[in-house]
């Protein structure tokens, strides 16, 4: 059973790593995305992307610890949470686990609001862009119908490019 446990601290570490490498991301996309730079958002983006698949892979690596240690435990797996964890072990996992179960709802309250401030930014963006949009459409002398006519106040004439 101490395997088990020294490879959950582990895990959960490295957890607790790539979670503070993702909310330093979460803080430039908040830079960026203002800026409308679109290779800079793609970038942050695949680095969200890369972060997210590797924290899927130690999650996935964690769930048969968990299910191993409950068995070990005796308590359903379903119910088996760090906390509780914690208080069923003994040191120096216990403290280690009370710590990272702190660390992660920390890190994750903070990723939370990050992400709530991000989808702010990209939603009054994505309104700014709709309102120029309908504020150029109103705007705009020319038209364009299904018929490939281009109408120039009211007048409608065809279209040609020369090759």
């Amino acid at each position: 059973m101490q395997d088990l446990l020294e490879r959950l601290a582990e895990i959960l570490s490295q957890q607790l790593d790539l979670y503070n490498k993702l909310l330093l991301n979460l803080s430039d996309q908040r830079c960026t995305l203002p800026t409308g730079n679109t290779e800079g958002i793609h970038e942050i983006l695949t680095q969200q992307e890369n972060l997210t698949l590797e924290l899927k892979a130690l999650e996935e690596a964690r769930l048969p610890l968990m299910e191993k240690l409950s068995q070990h435990l005796h308590e359903p797996t379903e119910q088996l949470t760090l906390m509780k964890l914690a208080k069923m072990v003994e040191e120096p996992f216990s403290s280690k686990y009370k710590k990272l179960s702190k660390q992660v709802k920390n890190i994750t309250q903070q990723i939370d609001d990050r992400n709530q401030d991000n989808k702010y930014l990209t939603d009054n963006s994505l309104d700014l862009v709709n309102t120029s949009l309908r504020l150029f459409a109103t705007c705009n002398p020319f038209g364009y119908n299904d018929q490939d006519l281009l109408h120039f106040k009211g007048k409608a004439s065809k279209f040609q490019t020369t090759a």
